[in-house]
């Protein structure tokens, strides 16, 4: 390994061992000392990202078998499964999984940096190619201590760890700006759907699907719809339609209750395609059957798609009279909890789960004027946009890290470091 690696001028070309500290021992979970700390196993952990997902202590995880102790400024590594490259540079002292390494950077390495380095490409190839071996792959010691890392000095470290923390930054806020207006739009939907627009109504009535405004009706879906068109599923590769072919959706393309029109498979150039199934932009897609129940009957909006792709006969889509029904409203009804435990109630079938088109036009709705349905959809229109911005912005500032990564970590782009960071 250490023979493969070119390190620039100023660089050195070292065994990792001999620059962290790795755990001599491991303690009882269950001791009064440590079980109300902090617990991190691998699945609190996001791929790839260096960011925590979830902060739980040892007693509500209730561990007791021996974990590992850490302190602020340790780089905890998940060992098993190295190809998911799940590590975090701790900002607080617990505990960790007997499945993870606690690794303590010496003064000669910058914390920072030893965690870009462990989610780089080039350890993490090495990574995964010596535990790739039977059972749960796995890095164990012996292999950590073979690897040789490309280390820059000292105050190199500090600037690419800052450079690449500033992006860190950047995505962790976008981030929490996509989940507080999530939480603003769930919200905001429950008092949409059940109460009308703010300040609107002062008279509700009871019914059968709980109380709603006076003035909206509480009606079948059947008679405000135009109709629910079935799809079909041929025999199709298993890949998805290329530029100018057809292809056919998976009930994976909505069953998140997110439109995914990359889930489908080509339809082969011997079956001719049903242009009336096509997907179009406006459309609400149901999924019919799932062997999960709780995905039944999930829906779906189409904001936008791609051309030439069909429904399968596993979704349904369901088109409102709209003259009394607004799309968009209309898929916001279909995902509101009171509609989904209607719709789950009506499924059939005990191992692939069913909702038929007669049990979905059964289902009872509430019903507002359609000038306040508009208003209502354009204000949750309005938030999803700003998710998918925001969401997209991730997906750059994402690809952003990961090309900086590349370059620094391996001195093909030099950074000078700050003044004070140089010694």
């Amino acid at each position: 390994m250490a023979d493969e690696l070119q390190v620039p001028t100023r660089w050195r070309r070292v065994r990792l061992l001999d620059h962290v500290d790795l755990p001599s021992g491991q303690v009882d979970p269950r001791d009064p000392q440590y079980r109300s700390q902090p617990l991190v196993a691998p699945n609190h952990i996001e791929s790839q990202t260096g960011r925590l997902l979830a902060l739980e202590s040892a007693e509500s995880q209730n561990a007791i078998s021996g974990k590992y102790t850490f302190s602020a400024g340790d780089v905890v590594y998940s060992k098993i499964r190295p190809y998911l490259r799940k590590a975090i540079l701790a900002s607080f002292d617990g505990l960790c999984s007997a499945d993870m390494y606690p690794l303590r950077a010496k003064t000669s390495v910058e914390p920072g940096f030893l965690l870009a380095l462990l989610l780089g490409e080039e350890f993490s190839s090495f990574a995964e190619s010596v535990s790739m071996r039977t059972g749960i792959p796995k890095l164990n010691r012996k292999e950590l201590g073979s690897y040789h890392a490309r280390l820059p000095p000292l105050g190199e470290q500090r600037k690419i760890a800052a450079i690449l923390g500033a992006v860190d930054e950047a995505i962790a806020r976008t981030q929490a700006v996509i989940e507080q207006v999530q939480v603003v739009k769930k919200g905001l939907m429950q008092d949409l759907l059940t109460r009308g627009l703010p300040g609107r109504h002062t008279r509700f009535k009871q019914t059968e699907i709980g109380q709603i405004p006076e003035s909206w009706s509480a009606v079948r879906l059947g008679d405000v719809l135009d109709g629910i068109d079935a799809g079909w599923s041929p025999k199709c590769a298993n890949h998805p339609a290329g530029n100018g072919e057809w292809g056919v959706l998976k009930v994976s393309s909505v069953s998140s209750g997110i439109y995914k029109p990359e889930e489908n498979k080509m339809l082969p150039d011997d079956l001719i395609p049903k242009p009336e199934l096509e997907v179009r932009p406006g459309d609400v897609i149901i999924a019919r059957a799932s062997g999960v129940l709780d995905l039944v009957g999930v829906c779906s909006f189409v904001y936008k798609t791609r051309p030439r792709l069909m429904l399968s006969d596993k979704t349904l889509r369901v088109r409102p009279n709209r003259t009394l029904l607004d799309s968009f409203y209309l898929a916001l009804t279909l995902q509101s909890p009171v509609v989904r435990s209607l719709v789950l109630e009506k499924a059939t079938g005990s191992h692939m789960r069913n909702i038929s088109q007669k049990a979905i036009g059964s289902v009872t709705v509430a019903l507002p004027s359609l000038d306040e349905q508009v208003k209502v959809s354009s204000g949750i229109m309005a938030m999803d946009a700003r998710i998918d911005n925001d969401t997209r912005s991730v997906e750059s500032l994402t690809e952003l890290k990961s090309a900086l990564m590349s370059v620094l970590l391996t001195g093909e782009v030099r950074v000078t470091p700050d003044e004070e960071s140089a010694s």
